[in-house]
């Protein structure tokens, strides 16, 4: 189900049902979206993940509602998240990410440049970090894209909680694999968001 939270965060209202209903919706392909992205093989276009509409289009409707200017992620999936949330925000100036595997850099920042507004800015910055004790900014958006071990996805939470500017938003995807998104929440006190998507996302404001 999807809670009925407004997040009153980065100059908006942020309408958890208006997003969910969006979604539902099915009007954004990835395939429209991601149309000029680059991939490791021609298989991965015809992936259930890329072609499901509550997966990757998740991105590009919260990019709508969304006015940060500063964005870390872990999980980069190739840069199709961040391109997704970039085609929609176009206030974005740095997009940090977290990759301890260092594969595929230059395929990860050719697609997160997908979006001509991002490209066109003369002080946007990518940057690409392999541990998390190389951050050392506040951001307005933390994403966690990928599936951790419970432990594991509790312990980014937690860091990237701390990472976060004041009312910034955690964003945590495959959020039903376990329950430590829950845990989290309950522990810092915090309603969520949940949303209905392929592998669930939660979002959590600090």
């Amino acid at each position: 189900r999807v809670w009925n939270v407004y997040f009153h965060t980065l100059f908006i209202v942020m309408d958890a049902k208006l997003i969910q209903k969006q979604i539902d919706s099915g009007l954004i392909k990835t395939d429209i979206l991601l149309s000029r992205a680059k991939h490791m093989d021609s298989s991965s276009k015809s992936a259930g993940d890329y072609n499901d509409v509550r997966y990757l289009p998740f991105y590009y409707h919260l990019g709508k509602q969304s006015s940060a200017k500063t964005v870390c992620q872990i999980g980069p999936k190739l840069g199709l998240v961040g391109a997704c949330f970039l085609k929609s925000c176009e206030t974005v100036d740095s997009w940090t990410i977290v990759d301890n595997k260092h594969n595929n850099c230059q395929i990860t920042t050719s697609n997160l440049k997908l979006n001509s507004n991002f490209y066109k800015k003369t002080f946007c910055d990518f940057v690409f970090y392999s541990t998390l004790d190389e951050i050392k900014s506040f951001y307005d958006i933390c994403f966690i894209t990928e599936s951790f071990e419970k432990t594991v996805c509790f312990n980014y939470m937690e860091f990237m909680w701390e990472s976060l500017s004041s009312e910034g938003l955690l964003v945590v995807d495959y959020i039903t694999s376990n329950n430590a998104f829950h845990e989290f929440c309950r522990v810092k006190n915090r309603e969520p968001m949940i949303f209905n998507t392929r592998y669930g996302v939660g979002i959590v404001q600090k």
